[in-house]
């Protein structure tokens, strides 16, 4: 028969067994510390990373077309990025200076100093605008951006406090005898970081 007394001591002692069993367990897992050698040198390194504030967009004017005559063949108008009107063949319309006039599209981004973006307009045969049953196609959008060498492109730079602009351009398709009418439709424009 036990004491009480044996009893704690068997149980401090096997107690003691178990926690240094676990301590031999453990340091016996770890991979092993590198050596010292005068041939190595070793150099703390640094380690970071930036998160940027979200790339925002906002129109500050819709692209139109103007007033126009119904033509008398086909033709194309094309509203530049330059906010230049023209016709493909003068000869069948004649583009109106009275309102609505035409213009551009003009967008506003502001995002993270510094940073360029892409400017994604959609491709051809995509975009149509509509009176009733009648319909236009607009093609070859193209867009100039203020921080950009002066050309059209679809790359910009915000500048230090963030911002840039752009102009959107494109044209638009008219067949012979094209229905009059108000023409009204969507496109999308998404900007997005490099």
């Amino acid at each position: 028969m036990f004491l009480p007394d044996a009893n704690k001591r068997i149980f401090r002692l096997w107690f003691l067994t178990a926690v240094l069993f676990f301590c031999i367990h453990i340091a016996s897992a770890q991979p092993p510390l590198p050596q010292h050698n005068r041939n190595q040198n070793v150099e703390n390194t640094g380690i970071g990373t930036k998160i940027v504030k979200a790339i925002s967009l906002e129109e500050q004017h819709a692209l139109h077309f103007g007033t126009m005559t119904i033509p008398i063949g086909e033709v194309d108008v094309t509203v530049s990025t330059t906010n230049y009107r023209s016709a493909s063949v003068p000869a069948n319309i004649t583009l109106l200076p009275q309102n609505p006039v035409s213009s551009y599209a003009i967008y506003n981004v502001s995002g993270s100093a510094d940073a360029t973006y892409t400017i994604s307009l959609p491709p051809d045969h995509l975009v149509i605008i509509y009176e009733g049953l009648s319909e236009m196609h607009i093609d070859n959008f193209l867009a100039r951006t203020g921080s950009g060498p002066g050309v059209d492109g679809f790359t910009g730079k915000l500048d230090a406090s963030g911002n840039d602009y752009f102009t959107v351009g494109a044209t638009l398709k008219l067949s012979n005898s094209q229905q009059f009418g108000v023409y009204s439709g969507i496109f999308n424009v998404t900007v997005a970081y490099n």
